[in-house]
């Protein structure tokens, strides 16, 4: 499979090479990716929750405590991270009218952020 399209993304270099591992040789712990990888585990982790934050990979923990890590099929990966941009689009945008002065708004007249994203 290609992952060329991961380099126009805003993601790690680390971050696509673990997601690539995962891809192709199957769910692993953060051990695991760190020795495939031949990085350290803390940064795996690092890694991970970034992954994890924007819809690339979900993660399981065991009875034993040990937690693996699931890659997400690359178009609902992308999929999710277009909500995930989405989604803090919206919050900045809260975020700026809530402090805005009340007498400084404009009239809004045109659709809501809401009304532009296609929905599937």
């Amino acid at each position: 499979m290609e992952y060329d399209c991961l380099n126009n993304l805003p993601l790690s270099p680390g971050a696509i090479a673990c997601y690539q591992s995962l891809c192709e040789r199957g769910p692993a712990t953060a051990g695991e990716l760190a020795q495939r990888l031949g990085k350290h585990r803390t940064g795996i982790y690092r890694e991970l929750k970034q992954l994890s934050r924007k819809g690339f990979v979900t993660s399981h923990k065991e009875r034993a405590g040990i937690t693996y890590f699931y890659s997400i099929i690359l178009e609902h990966a992308l999929e999710n991270l277009a909500d995930y941009y989405f989604s803090e689009a919206l919050s900045i945008i809260q975020y700026q009218r809530s402090k805005a002065p009340q007498k400084n708004r404009r009239r809004d007249y045109g659709l809501s952020i809401r009304e532009y994203r296609p929905r599937s």
